[in-house]
């Protein structure tokens, strides 16, 4: 499968905002996750492929929030297809209207 790694101005500084929050919160937890260029990735291809994320949202989450979406996309995302498996769905999500 082709990916699609273009995100707008905005999009960019707020994944790389969130993948900063990311590596902080694991190593002050001591819990091993990628590293910056992999969660850019697993992020980016969750956002353009498996389900649009509110990105904010994502990124102004309460901790524990922000841990669980970010072990969802991190456990679950099939980097062959960019989809989310075992039907899941990141509490960000994106909603329409």
């Amino acid at each position: 499968m082709e990916f699609n790694w273009d995100l707008n101005e905005e999009e960019k500084a707020l994944v790389n905002l969130i993948v900063d929050r990311a590596v902080d919160l694991c190593a002050e937890h001591e819990i091993e996750v990628g590293d910056r260029v992999e969660l850019t990735m697993d992020i980016t291809t969750t956002h353009n492929h498996a389900c649009k994320l509110d990105l904010e949202k994502f990124l102004n989450a309460e901790d524990m929030d922000f841990a669980h979406d970010l072990m969802l996309i991190t456990n679950t995302l099939n980097r062959n297809t960019g989809q989310l498996e075992n039907g899941a769905i990141p509490r960000c999500v994106k909603r329409e209207g």
